[in-house]
């Protein structure tokens, strides 16, 4: 991910995210993977399966920013300055192998967030979750796209209290049971928050 925010989130917690992320009313969620480029799959948060005991990937587009656009070839050259996304961009097609009208998110022309939904373990682990974005340059995109990117992540920074910050556990969090599992902040929010705190 280019630029994201990491959190921990309870099925409640997230249906307040995405009731912010998606308050346009034209968002749509999809499936991260290939999709028939003629009919992609998107659908609703009433739609959403419960959290597992995987992680998730999911992306959000807003279309009153702009179209989910697809990567339909297999890339087989790099634009300059775009080393790193052509990279991604062909393991993921490699990953995927699409067919003939299937394709994979263009994630440099699509504005949509990407969400790595974490898992929730059968014995209450919770796993944690990120969102943002993948695109080199949201600008690229749109600056209306920057704006809701940036609008997304900062309630998550708002609604939720950090929790770690480069592997150590923050005042907020002494005593609670977690496993700190990056070096970058992570935030809970509130219903994850009184979950850690409930032991």
């Amino acid at each position: 991910m280019v630029a994201g925010i990491h959190f921990y989130a309870t099925p409640g917690d997230e249906l307040q995210l995405l009731d912010f992320a998606m308050t346009s009313g034209k968002a749509r969620l999809f499936p991260w993977g290939k999709m028939t480029v003629a009919k992609p799959t998107f659908f609703d948060v009433s739609e959403l399966p419960p959290q597992s005991e995987r992680t998730q990937h999911y992306g959000i587009v807003d279309q009153s920013y702009g179209p989910i656009r697809f990567i339909d070839e297999r890339p087989t050259e790099s634009e300059p300055g775009r080393a790193r996304t052509f990279a991604f961009d062909l393991m993921n097609w490699d990953e995927e192998t699409p067919v003939s009208g299937e394709g994979i998110v263009d994630w440099n022309r699509t504005p949509a967030l990407f969400w790595d939904r974490g898992k929730l373990n059968r014995d209450g682990e919770m796993g944690v979750s990120d969102i943002g974005t993948q695109a080199d340059s949201m600008n690229e995109v749109s600056a209306e796209y920057r704006k809701w990117v940036n609008r997304v992540m900062s309630w998550v920074r708002r609604k939720g209290v950090k929790v770690a910050h480069m592997g150590e556990l923050t005042d907020d969090a002494v005593g609670l049971k977690f496993r700190i599992e990056l070096l970058n902040s992570v935030y809970a929010l509130p219903e994850a928050m009184a979950f850690f705190r409930a032991g």
